[in-house]
């Protein structure tokens, strides 16, 4: 059972301290996700119905089998930043 525990772990996304306050995401945010010990940022695409966020990976992953450019299913309470698109050309430009 513990191992099964384990595994269920290593395979979820990180959440967000409840201490911490929400980050407004919008559509065209880019996001910063946790999951098996590596962070990376996505770009929100839309909104579901459900609440559920489509994000595009951004990022190239070497402990997730996802590559850049692929979609993803997120909740709200995995997003641990955000960034606006102006914050993105910061980056983009420091980078």
């Amino acid at each position: 059972m513990a191992a099964a525990l384990q595994t269920l772990r290593d395979n979820a996304f990180e959440t967000r301290d409840r201490r911490t306050a929400a980050p407004n995401v919008q559509v065209g945010n880019y996001v910063k996700v946790g999951i098996r010990d590596e962070r990376f940022w996505c770009r929100v695409s839309r909104e579901r119905a459900d609440g559920s966020l489509l994000a595009v990976v951004d990022n190239f992953l070497l402990r997730s089998p996802w590559r850049r450019g692929d979609e993803i299913v997120l909740q709200r309470s995995h997003i641990l930043e955000a960034a606006d698109i102006g914050d993105a050309l910061m980056f983009r430009t420091l980078w």
